[in-house]
């Protein structure tokens, strides 16, 4: 018995040793399993052939039945274990032991089909994030397994739609970010703001000014990525505040609401602050409704942001209170009357009677 590839010398002696043809022919049944050249025997395929050795004279003859056995796998060696990231494709590669073993083909066969997809000759390509192995296994039922471990692929960088910005507070700017590559596999985009008290952003990236300053919004990828929109915020200046004051002239006791304009109507600051000069005279509250205390005039003044305009409410008396007074003026007026009357009537008197006196 030979392995495929092996070879053996035969010694053959002829008989008697006077024999006058000492020459052998060396004859292989299929030379394609057995090669014989002078008693030189080399195993070249597997099987079963006969190799007959003859003498010259074709007297004598021997027959010699010789068996190849195909060089079996012995092990597979890999590298162990194989990464590749979602979606991209692979040869498993390995190698056999021995090099010439005569039976080569490998059958592959993979434990979980939807973390990869197997062909016939090897090639595996990442369906889902996650871990499974692939036997290879000889013709002789050697195996070796791989462990294959499918990443998800990484996001490289962000795009996103604006880098800086100038806005106003109360304004809002909404901000987009791109992932590349297009095929990561988490897209997902976490906002976040390096100082909430001048701007805050929302999941969806809208960024809202708050207060006067600068800083940063940050879009972060699940796996690290980053990428920033510097962002200064400011004011929008007010030009002028309007006082919108339908009744100028109160009595005593009435309350009206008075209103302020400001412009610009986009201005960032649109708080009014109320005063007046002479709080006996008036008063007023932080919504702008004021009330009369007291005959007399004060000045009402709004401001915005430093910016100022005053009127001049005046207070009178009320209608009852006039009435009263013109009454109570006649009737001092009647009295101061009667009293003239009676003056009058006894300083006649006293005359009329100095007369007849006289």
């Amino acid at each position: 018995k030979l392995i495929i590839g092996e070879s053996e010398k035969i010694e053959a002696e002829v008989m008697p040793e006077n024999t006058t043809y000492k020459e052998l022919i060396w004859i292989s049944s299929d030379t394609g399993i057995v090669i014989a050249d002078n008693g030189s025997i080399t195993a070249v395929g597997v099987g079963d052939a006969e190799i007959r050795v003859v003498s010259k004279d074709g007297k004598a003859e021997k027959r010699i039945l010789v068996t190849v056995l195909p060089r079996e796998v012995q092990a597979i060696e890999t590298g162990g274990s194989v990464g590749l990231e979602l979606g991209d494709s692979t040869v498993l590669t390995y190698r056999l032991i021995p090099e010439d073993a005569t039976y080569r083909e490998i059958s592959f066969s993979v434990e979980n089909e939807s973390i990869v997809s197997l062909s016939q000759d090897g090639e595996i390509k990442g369906l889902k994030v996650g871990k499974t192995t692939v036997t290879m296994t000889a013709h002789n039922g050697v195996s070796t397994v791989v462990t294959v471990i499918v990443s998800p692929v990484s996001v490289q960088s962000l795009n996103l739609s604006s880098r800086y910005g100038i806005i106003f507070i109360g304004e809002t700017v909404t901000l987009s970010a791109e992932v590349y590559p297009e095929n990561a596999t988490y897209k997902n985009i976490i906002w976040s703001s390096a100082d909430n008290s001048i701007a805050t952003v929302s999941p969806e990236g809208v960024v809202s000014a708050v207060g006067e300053g600068s800083t940063v919004i940050i879009a972060s990828s699940v796996d690290g990525v980053t990428a920033e929109y510097n962002v200064e915020v400011r004011k929008r200046a007010v030009s002028a505040v309007v006082i919108n004051a339908v009744r100028r002239s109160l009595n005593i006791g009435d309350s009206v609401l008075v209103a302020a304009s400001v412009l610009p109507e986009n201005s960032s600051i649109r708080n009014v602050e109320w005063s007046v000069d002479n709080e006996e005279i008036i008063s007023v509250n932080e919504n702008g409704i004021v009330t009369a205390l007291k005959a007399g005039s004060a000045t009402l003044t709004a401001t915005v942001d430093g910016i100022s305009q005053s009127i001049v409410i005046t207070v009178v008396p009320n209608s009852n209170s006039s009435v009263w007074i013109v009454v109570l003026a006649v009737l001092l007026i009647c009295v101061a009357v009667a009293f003239a009357l009676c003056a009058v009537f006894v300083f006649s008197k006293k005359r009329k009677k100095n007369k007849s006196d006289s």
